[in-house]
């Protein structure tokens, strides 16, 4: 918003200077030679009023087009800089009466108009689908946060709370490599 009053404000000076310029633009009398004006001379003075002219209108033109370039340039810059490109997973989600509490809140909670809000029921979703062991929900929640750092926070616990499940379920379930296997038949 500043930077946009600031460009205006010097595209508004320079139009002012070169109306100024353009106002007080004087041509060069022809010079006469045996009281007539020679055509050479008035041809010159033709040629040369007109790219007088011309060079006042590129004065006008010249700040605000340097302006432009410099603003677009600029604003280009900001996005291309990004290390990151923003991926959303579109995933169809509809609310039926077979929805379960974690799903409600995830729809709601995606309704929130303002994104801070929105963000903090989010991760409220998250936490109460972790709890649940509901992770695709709890997946489809942290996609969706808003703040790349707490979207990052929180896919980072569901990865670590799977994670910590899977470590588990294969230290209580019995090795079946070590386990013999016996041929039948024979």
């Amino acid at each position: 918003m500043t930077t946009e009053l600031v460009t205006q404000i010097v595209i508004l000076a320079t139009a002012l200077v070169g109306l100024y310029k353009a106002a007080t633009f004087h041509r060069e009398k022809a010079v006469t030679t045996n009281g007539e004006p020679s055509k050479a001379k008035k041809n010159e003075s033709t040629f040369s009023a007109l790219f007088d002219l011309v060079g006042v209108l590129l004065f006008m033109l010249a700040f605000p087009a340097f302006i432009w370039a410099f603003s677009w340039i600029t604003s280009n810059m900001a996005s291309s800089s990004s290390s990151k490109q923003e991926y959303k997973i579109a995933i169809p989600f509809t609310v039926n009466s077979e929805s379960t509490a974690s799903e409600l809140m995830y729809a709601s909670a995606l309704k929130i108009p303002n994104t801070i809000s929105c963000g903090e029921s989010l991760t409220k979703v998250v936490t109460h689908s972790l709890a649940n062991k509901e992770y695709r929900v709890a997946i489809l929640a942290a996609s969706a946060i808003p703040n790349t750092i707490t979207r990052g926070e929180q896919l980072e616990r569901i990865v670590d709370e799977i994670n910590k499940i899977q470590i588990n379920s294969s230290k209580n379930a019995p090795n079946k490599a070590l386990q013999p296997t016996y041929k039948s038949g024979g």
